[in-house]
């Protein structure tokens, strides 16, 4: 509905899957020892406990019929919460709560033993609903394209593992990072077949993890992840789908390794991020459908005529030729100023028609 009350042409990126019901990989700060149904043979305990005047502890025990996983996250009590929300006033609502990523302390994989264990809280591929697919794209119809994310191997691995784990580990023990990234992989595939079996017409495959920007040398990319990605897409082409890859970082080093991915959706992060727009155009623009070129910080943060200045400079930049979705890279953020928004509607109609306005 906000979509089209701002008369956006419609564009959803990563709907889950309709009928799947997680584990969080990631504990959060409100989690549950709920078992969802369709998961056989595990139990889930949380405890709780204080590390100090400022945080407690929170523990998760999932209990699998290979063994224990445990993940533990520090959680900032109210007063400690109430200083954090201070210490960005500037910048966020009063609502903000901290993100619980910083305050991992344990992540719920850390060693081969570990991987078998994690193949038993992945949702069945089979339960992906077929007349829920069918009630969404019902309800957007002509007005827009929806795509639904198949889960993502690279982020849920190196979620498991933890980031800076993972990067040690591909050094000192790629056995365990492979395998985990096989299991993920895997399930990965499997979803997409259903989902693209049961009406799914384009598949989101995001990558925040395993990027460049996250720390990953374009070569390791370019073995490790990228036949990942790109047995992915094609079988997604494979079954009459489309394939939308987003990388959360800089590409321009790895610019020549995506050319060579089976893709027709690239969603590109901001130039902020060391991304030339311009380039990214001359190398990938004939070759598959460009996404992005509006900074969400800038549309959240910015004035109206930053606004204005980023939406020209994005159209001029890709929109060239056609094979553009003038977009937010990410999403537009939580607290963005309505009048921001409807700037940037007016300019994408009043720029972004072809012929296009000089």
């Amino acid at each position: 509905y906000t979509y089209r009350r701002f008369k956006f042409d419609i564009y959803i990126d990563g709907l889950s899957p309709p009928g799947l019901v997680r584990i969080p990989i990631l504990l959060d700060f409100s989690p549950s020892s709920k078992v969802p149904f369709g998961y056989e043979g595990i139990s889930i305990e949380i405890s709780t406990h204080d590390l100090n005047e400022d945080y407690k502890i929170v523990t998760r025990i999932i209990k699998t019929p290979k063994g224990l996983l445990r993940d533990r996250i520090k959680v900032p009590k109210p007063v400690k919460l109430k200083e954090l929300k201070q210490s960005w006033r500037f910048m966020c609502s009063p609502s903000w709560v901290p993100c619980p990523y910083p305050f991992i302390i344990e992540h719920l994989v850390k060693t081969l033993d570990d991987v078998e264990k994690v193949e038993y809280i992945l949702p069945d591929p089979g339960k992906v609903s077929e007349r829920e697919i069918k009630k969404i794209n019902d309800f957007i119809g002509n007005d827009g394209l929806i795509s639904f994310t198949a889960g993502n191997t690279i982020d849920y691995a190196i979620y498991a593992l933890g980031l800076k784990n993972s990067l040690l580990t591909y050094f000192r023990n790629r056995e365990l990072l492979a395998s985990l990234l096989k299991v993920f992989h895997e399930h990965t595939l499997a979803v997409t077949e259903a989902l693209l079996e049961r009406g799914a017409e384009i598949i989101f495959h995001s990558n925040f993890m395993g990027g460049v920007s996250a720390g990953w040398s374009p070569r390791i990319w370019n073995h490790l992840f990228k036949p990942l990605i790109k047995e992915h897409a094609l079988l997604v082409k494979k079954m009459g789908g489309l394939f939308h890859y987003y990388d959360d970082g800089k590409i321009m080093d790895i610019l020549d390794y995506i050319r060579e991915l089976n893709i027709d959706i690239i969603t590109i992060a901001p130039e902020r991020y060391g991304n030339d727009l311009k380039l990214v155009k001359l190398k990938l623009g004939n070759r598959m459908c460009l996404k992005g070129g509006i900074d969400p910080d800038i549309i959240r943060f910015g004035s109206m005529d930053e606004v204005i200045c980023n939406v020209r400079s994005a159209i001029g930049a890709m929109a060239n030729g056609g094979g553009l979705i003038l977009s937010s890279s990410d999403s537009l953020h939580a607290y963005t100023p309505f009048e921001n928004i409807r700037v940037l509607i007016n300019e994408v109609k009043k720029y972004g028609t072809y012929p296009l306005k000089q």
